[in-house]
């Protein structure tokens, strides 16, 4: 009997085909679970995961599954609820977004199964009827529970834990369940390049190998540095390898292969928080979480990151020096098929060219860790040959080796980014951070409040528009800026006035609520809010702050928060500045914000220091 379906779809730009992988996809299937691991015997360099799909029909999901293996790098694109048809994915089912807080220490969480907690007569990781399984109280995949504020818990399928919270790039899952730990071109050799200088007090150092991604620093520099985080990435492969030995055999005593289920335990302990898509459940107590889409990070003390190939020598090595990517001609694909055909049925060519995959960004929740990137004096390799590769139509993202198979690497990894709580929250917080972070630059920040002027409490402050007066009639003042002046009627807009006072002048920010709308792009729409540029700016006379604040609140009502066109009445200096991310940011905004205070000659000490 067909699964009643009453959730709507997002469309969703997959990067990938798996035309391999996924064969007969002729009609819509979603991905609706994970279930066991197997050996990859075609493409032993990454094992395969079982993917549970129903048919969508027009009277909902199919009660059969459909069931195929998978590579599991591929988990970051075939996430539990996208559609795939014709082995690529378009669109996906939307879940409710929740951002929960948990505890990550040893003993705070569980492992559970429905397999296992029907054989031990106790409570179910949540009602199937929230989620059915094909399998139902046999289904023996993990997951993983976490306590939370409602009296319920958080459940999260071990697969989707680690696919999207060890580390940032595929290449980490693909080591840590694929290679012993402490061999020769095992794990360990394949995460850490050696750094060949000694330790400094106070200062955790990591040298990355060349397939890893920077935002993977975090998880690296606890794995060698954090006796937890070793003991539990460890416990990664050697399970596996464990349930892999475990051999059955049919009644001719040929072995059948099982698979391996895997658990997989948060890596750090303490207070942590999980952003999450699905479905509540037992009277919106419990929820589960299909899709991870955020984590916090440890804190701890400051890494410095280097890898064999970060591109950032002052100098040029000597000739003579050997060249990079251990002399292997590099090679580069000019016009890469899209959507890229991924396969784990082969192990790219050697010396083939590489695809940047991306999958869905991952949110950082809370304050970043704090990373010092390493930049070297003098470079001591050489740039490779580059020559082109033309024969490359499939793209793996396992070992390298042999060649003329036709088949590229595929680099998969997803993009760290900073949580957003609004683009004027996230000023005044990336300004909170700046004063903690260099108090031997900025001495205070502060928010306007009006009659009792600034303050310096934690939560800002904002000074509200005052509405047009019903009686001016004034063909000056349109239907357009009475409307503007209210968020949302009778809510008015506020501006953030703050206040950030440096050893060597006193600085100012305006910054208008935005509201919040849709922003699509190529016919995706996720949520955002309107787009206004922030306005910084000194005084003359800071006795004048209220007069010009009084200035600026009247007429950037008439410009509908087109700060610029208040730059020449600003009795001083003034810029109107957009609004960026910047890489490895610790806070929304931070680049933003110290931009902006160097336009008023404000320095900050570089954080990217160069090292012999």
């Amino acid at each position: 009997m067909p699964i009643p379906l009453r959730r709507p779809y997002e469309l969703l730009a997959s990067q990938i085909s798996l035309k391999d992988n996924l064969y007969k996809n002729d009609k819509p299937w979603v991905a609706w679970w994970y279930g066991g691991i197997y050996k990859n015997s075609r493409d032993q360099s990454q094992p395969n995961v079982v993917v549970s799909f129903r048919e969508l029909t027009s009277e909902g999901l199919s009660d059969s599954q459909i069931l195929r293996q998978v590579p599991i790098t591929s988990l970051g694109q075939l996430r539990l609820g996208s559609i795939w048809e014709g082995s690529t994915c378009k669109s996906q089912l939307s879940y409710e977004s929740q951002t929960f807080k948990v505890n990550f220490t040893a003993g705070s969480w569980k492992f559970s199964s429905f397999s296992g907690a029907s054989a031990l007569n106790i409570e179910l990781p949540y009602d199937l009827d929230t989620h059915p399984l094909f399998y139902d109280l046999r289904d023996q995949s993990k997951l993983i529970e976490f306590p939370i504020s409602t009296g319920g818990k958080l459940v999260v399928p071990c697969l989707e834990f680690f696919s999207r919270c060890y580390g940032y790039s595929q290449e980490i899952k693909r080591i840590l369940t694929t290679y012993f730990w402490d061999v020769p071109k095992g794990a360990k050799e394949r995460l850490f390049a050696p750094i060949n200088r000694p330790e400094v007090p106070n200062l955790w150092q990591v040298r990355l190998r060349e397939r890893l991604c920077n935002d993977d620093i975090t998880l690296l520099a606890h794995i060698k540095y954090d006796q937890y985080t070793l003991k539990r990435v460890k416990k990664i492969h050697a399970d596996l390898a464990t349930q892999f030995n475990r051999v059955l055999k049919d009644p001719n005593g040929k072995p059948i292969a099982r698979p391996a289920f895997l658990e997989a335990a948060p890596w750090f302990e303490g207070d942590a928080e999980l952003e999450v898509e699905g479905i509540w459940f037992n009277d919106t107590k419990s929820f589960l979480g299909l899709r991870i889409t955020g984590c916090s990070e440890p804190g701890g003390l400051t890494i410095e990151g280097d890898r064999t190939n970060n591109g950032k020598a002052e100098r040029s090595a000597p000739p003579g020096s050997p060249t990079s990517w251990d002399g292997v001609p590099r090679k580069i694909i000019s016009h890469p098929p899209i959507p890229f055909d991924v396969t784990g049925f082969q192990a790219p060519d050697h010396a083939s060219g590489t695809v940047d995959i991306k999958d869905p960004k991952m949110k950082i929740l809370g304050k970043r860790r704090r990373v010092i990137h390493r930049k070297t004096e003098e470079a001591s390799t050489t740039p490779g040959a580059v020559s082109e590769d033309e024969d490359s139509k499939k793209f793996s993202s396992g070992e390298p080796g042999g060649t003329g198979k036709g088949t590229g690497r595929a680099s998969i990894k997803a993009e760290a980014i900073m949580e957003s709580k609004g683009t004027l929250r996230d000023m005044w917080n990336a300004l909170l951070y700046l004063r903690d972070e260099y108090p031997e630059v900025i001495k205070g920040v502060e928010s306007y409040t009006g009659s009792e002027g600034f303050s310096s409490e934690e939560e800002p402050k904002l000074v509200s528009l005052t509405p047009f007066d019903d009686i001016d009639d004034s063909k000056e003042i349109t239907t357009a800026m009475r409307s503007w002046v209210y968020t949302s009627y009778p809510d008015l807009r506020g501006v953030l006035a703050a206040r950030i006072t440096t050893v060597q002048s006193v600085v100012y920010l305006f910054e208008i609520t935005r509201k919040p709308r849709l922003k699509t792009i190529k016919d995706i729409s996720t949520e955002g809010e309107e787009n206004y540029q922030g306005f910084m700016f000194t005084l003359k006379d800071n006795d004048g702050f209220q007069s010009w604040l009084d200035t600026f609140t009247a007429e950037i009502r008439k410009t509908k928060g087109v700060v610029k066109k208040l730059l020449t009445r600003c009795p001083g200096k003034a810029e109107a500045f957009n609004h960026r991310m910047g890489k490895q940011e610790r806070v929304a905004h931070e680049t933003t914000a110290k931009k902006a205070l160097q336009k008023f000659g404000i320095v900050f000490p570089n954080a990217e220091e160069t090292t012999s």
